[in-house]
Order: structure tokens, then C-alpha cells, then sequence
């Protein structure tokens, strides 16, 4: 018998059905991917991922348009968010202590993207980049689905044809 049982069988044949599933889209995303290019706009037009593009533009989908003389700011958001998910994930830190320090961090970093602390003078007329931006806006909470920490439902809008 090819299988132990019925059980080990269907668990075998979804497996290979998945696997089998899975391979139309990392062919696009590897095989077919333009990974690097002098011109990516128009390599890309071949129909895979266009991981050039991406490169090109990263510095971008990170900060925004925030100055390039305070992008540290955003990199220190994203290394105090990562330290406090770090810090977060052992148990015996699972105290009132962690939970100020998450509401410090947090504090600090929206300091940090707003312009204050060492270096002032970003300004708040700046856009910052997604990642920290959002992390920054609404910390845990943003990566949990919600952008800034908000529901989408909970959003108003302050145009007066909306009203």
C-alpha cells in the first residue's frame, strides 16, 4: 500500500494539490520575475513580478517624502518597533512594566516622526513612508489590520458634499 491509511492518503494528495496550486504564482513571481534592469517601467511589461522596480523605488515606499537628511527617524521608529515586539514576546515580560514601555515607545516615536527630539526640524508638513508612518500612527494596532489604529468604518469625512 502506497499510503498508510485514508487519512495520510487525503492528507498526501491535498498537500500535492496545493503544492501544484502554488506553482503558477512563484513562477510569475521568480521564474518569470525581472529582477534587475536598467529600464525597469518597460522590462516589466513581460508579465512577471517586476522586483526592479521595487529596488529602484524603495527608498520611497519606505520614507515617503520624508527629507533625507532625517530618514533616521523612520529607521529608529522601525528598530523601537521591532524591540518592543521582541521585548513582547517573552512571557515573564508580560507585566505593567512592558505595558509602559509600549505607551514610552510609543510616545517616543511619535515624537521622532513628528520632528521633535535631536535633530528637530522635519516639520510636520512632511510625509513620512508607509511602514513607519502607520506603525508610528497607531503602533501594534496598525499592523493588526486597522490603518493609523482606526477602523475603516470609524473614518468621517469633513467634505461638505459628504454630509
Amino acid at each position: 500500500m502506497l499510503f498508510g491509511d485514508a487519512l495520510s492518503a487525503a492528507i498526501t494528495i491535498g498537500a500535492v494539490a496545493l503544492i501544484a496550486l502554488m506553482l503558477p504564482p512563484l513562477n510569475w513571481a521568480l521564474l518569470d520575475a525581472v529582477w534587475s534592469s536598467p529600464d525597469a517601467p518597460n522590462a516589466c511589461r513581460a508579465g512577471g513580478a517586476c522586483w526592479a522596480y521595487l529596488h529602484d523605488k524603495a527608498r520611497l515606499i519606505l520614507f515617503g517624502i520624508y527629507p533625507p537628511d532625517q530618514q533616521w527617524r523612520p529607521v529608529l521608529v522601525i528598530a523601537l518597533i521591532v524591540a518592543m515586539v521582541l521585548a513582547s514576546l517573552s512571557p515573564r515580560l508580560w507585566n505593567a512594566r512592558l505595558l509602559l514601555l509600549w505607551a514610552t515607545a510609543i510616545g517616543v516615536m511619535l515624537l521622532l516622526m513628528q520632528g521633535g527630539g535631536a535633530g528637530a526640524g522635519a516639520g510636520r508638513d512632511r510625509q513620512m513612508g508607509r511602514p513607519a508612518g502607520h506603525a508610528a500612527a497607531g503602533g501594534p494596532v496598525a499592523w493588526a489590520g486597522l490603518s493609523d489604529g482606526c477602523p475603516a468604518g470609524a473614518r468621517t469625512s469633513v467634505r461638505p458634499a459628504d454630509r
